[in-house]
């Protein structure tokens, strides 16, 4: 049980960090945006890419993490019959 409290923790932690990186690509894409400096554009692709393969590896950990929770629950209630 602590196992997947912890396990759930860095998740939520991890989310945290990509939403920080989220605002960051938000004021970045925007100030671009609003200045049309084609100088920041570099840094707002990078920040974007950042955000979209974070929050991609995130999702798979969150799937990985509740087939094992599922799993296990599983063998559980096999043992148990």
């Amino acid at each position: 049980m602590l196992d997947r409290v912890s396990k759930n923790r860095w998740g939520y932690i991890g989310y945290l960090v990509i939403t920080f990186f989220s605002v960051a690509a938000l004021i970045v894409i925007g100030a671009v945006l609003a200045s049309g400096d084609p100088q920041w554009a570099s840094a707002a692709y990078v920040l974007f890419a950042v955000v979209v393969v974070g929050y991609g590896v995130l999702f798979a950990y969150e799937l990985c993490t509740t087939i094992r929770q599922m799993n296990a629950l599983e063998r559980g209630f096999t043992r148990d019959r």
